[in-house]
């Protein structure tokens, strides 16, 4: 088999194992960032919903604050919420 035609196998691979990655990560920062960390999703896909939702996120009893801008927990909301890139500061 030519490496030509290995290509898109490789690729489809490659978002299979970045998808796995992005499911180990939501299931190893519940325990982080909860005491009732049963509740929380273990999917990537479930998480950005669950942290939109402020009851669903103070039900879970987080263990940090949960302040948008100054926490982890605020990061992880963020990054969960936003599909495009958030752009820096300037400088100025």
């Amino acid at each position: 088999m030519a490496a030509q035609e290995m290509i898109p196998l490789f690729a489809d691979l490659s978002f299979v194992y970045l998808r796995r990655l992005a499911d180990q990560f939501a299931r190893a920062s519940r325990y982080v960032l909860f005491t009732d960390y049963a509740s929380t999703p273990q999917k990537y896909k479930e998480l950005g919903s669950f942290l939109a939702d402020t009851r669903e996120v103070e039900r879970c009893k987080p263990l940090c604050d949960a302040c948008p801008t100054t926490t982890t927990l605020g990061a992880a909301r963020v990054l969960a919420a936003s599909t495009t890139p958030v752009p820096s500061r300037a400088s100025g």
